[in-house]
């Protein structure tokens, strides 16, 4: 099962959910089968922009700050 994120537009609280492949559901589950926020971005720390790959997301905030995770293969 791959993955997932979206931001929500309400209030850019960060969901994810599906398959845990190389750390980037930011959860402490292999899978995920319905939407769940990441913790450290359910806190108040509204999310803007999000990228993600096969091995990485990556997280921008709307007050500027960059955030990455998964198992940094390729670089």
């Amino acid at each position: 099962m791959s993955m997932s994120i979206c931001i929500s537009s309400d209030d850019g609280t960060l969901y994810v959910f599906g398959g845990d492949y190389y750390g980037c559901l930011a959860q402490e589950v292999d899978q995920l089968l319905t939407p769940a926020p990441i913790g450290l971005f359910h806190e108040n720390i509204a999310v803007s922009q999000v990228s993600a790959g096969d091995y990485h997301v990556a997280v921008l905030t709307s007050c500027g700050k960059v955030y990455t995770w998964g198992c940094g293969e390729f670089g």
